[in-house]
């Protein structure tokens, strides 16, 4: 059991992995006209493993993360501090979590959120509440 712990905090980031469909899918998002944000609760190894490694990171329009605002989702402040420093719109904006707890913290502030259970799903949520959905 000690060798297991060992071997789970001396390499966090395998903890992490990136689904083959997100660098699409924020690419199509941004070529319709739409923003698209970060807004984790990654820990720094984590920021820095993905930083590095996911093909996503970097086309977002900007980010906060939580190990370097101190701060951790469903805390109301973090998503005030994504909406002040981006100069957003709660009301306009849709925030995806796979926590029920974090979309609650995110409709708390005024923003619309759907719970993430897959690519399908989220996709079919979200093309709902921006009103046009694909065929």
């Amino acid at each position: 059991m000690e060798d297991a712990i060992r071997l789970f905090f001396a390499d966090r980031r395998r903890l992490v992995m990136e689904y083959d469909y997100s660098a699409g899918w924020l690419s199509e998002l941004k070529s319709r006209g739409y923003k698209v944000y970060l807004l984790s609760n990654y820990s720094q190894d984590h920021y820095e493993y993905i930083s590095t490694h996911f093909k996503f990171f970097g086309l977002e329009d900007g980010r906060v993360i939580s190990w370097q605002e101190k701060v951790l989702k469903p805390d109301a402040r973090i998503y005030n501090i994504l909406l002040d420093r981006y100069g957003l719109e709660a009301s306009e904006c849709v925030f995806l979590d796979d926590t029920p707890e974090n979309i609650d913290g995110a409709a708390a502030v005024g923003m619309k959120g759907i719970v993430f259970k897959d690519y399908a799903q989220g996709r079919a949520e979200l093309e709902a509440l921006l009103g046009q959905k694909r065929s």
